[in-house]
């Protein structure tokens, strides 16, 4: 009787090792796709966002005033848009990514966003450089993720 019962405990025991073993073959297969796609597609989503906001902002500047307004870098301060809505969004305080808008020396302007270091660890996302180009007339030049390796 009790030879039966260890019987049935140990192929119970083999079924659950073999469930919770393919679950994680599973999951460690198919986990690195999820977390590209997903969670850090949805980042990548957000940088866009941010940076096309400012790029618009930036263009209407160069209507507004007829120049550029650098920030972020060398200790600048967050920009004053005429336009009073990218101010309300928020996006020079969020805590996954910093905005730095670059006048470069043949006269276009470089908006980049890149994650900040503190939030590699705390966020779980990548090191990522996302960069948009306008010309002085705030036609694009170039935009798009700058590869890190």
């Amino acid at each position: 009787m009790n030879d039966k019962r260890l019987l049935r405990a140990m192929r119970l025991g083999t079924a659950f090792s073999w469930v919770i073993g393919s679950a994680l073959l599973f999951l460690a297969l198919v986990g690195p796709f999820i977390y590209d796609n997903f969670y850090v597609g949805a980042f990548r989503d957000v940088v866009k966002e941010a940076a096309d906001k400012v790029i618009a902002s930036e263009r209407n500047e160069l209507i507004l005033r007829e120049r550029f307004l650098a920030f972020g870098h060398a200790g600048q301060p967050s920009p004053r848009f005429g336009n009073a809505s990218i101010a309300k969004a928020g996006l020079f305080n969020e805590p996954r990514f910093r905005l730095d808008g670059i006048p470069l020396d043949n006269g276009h302007f470089l908006v980049q966003a890149t994650s900040r270091p503190e939030a590699l660890l705390s966020y779980w996302i990548p090191a990522l450089v996302y960069q948009h180009e306008i010309d002085a007339n705030g036609d694009t030049v170039r935009e798009g993720w700058k590869d890190q390796s």
